[in-house]
């Protein structure tokens, strides 16, 4: 198990896509699915002891806070002057245009 951590922690920060199109190809997209399998593997060790696991009182307040946290920043960037480039492709990224 240690070994499979190792390997993902270090595909997260050194691997690269050298055939893709953009910067975010290239550079992100590796990384992020890196990331996204890290939180499927935590994510099934944990439902495989599901019924072993007990949350505290801290545990559900800082839940809670995250939650609230996650919240206004979302608020906060969605009335922000540009909201779609935090959430979603604009039309100059679509149109292959990047620094237009």
């Amino acid at each position: 198990m240690k070994n499979l951590y190792t390997l993902l922690y270090a595909l997260s920060l050194i691997l690269i896509n050298p055939w893709g199109g953009s910067r975010g190809e290239i550079w992100t997209q590796p990384k992020v699915f890196v990331v996204l399998l890290i939180v499927l593997s935590n994510l099934s060790f944990l439902w495989e002891e599901r019924k072993l696991l007990t949350f505290s009182r801290q545990w559900k307040v800082c839940l809670i806070l995250w939650g609230v946290f996650l919240t206004v920043g979302a608020i906060s960037t969605l009335n922000s002057p540009f909201p779609e480039r935090s959430f979603w492709k604009t039309k100059w990224e679509t149109a292959g245009c990047t620094g237009c």
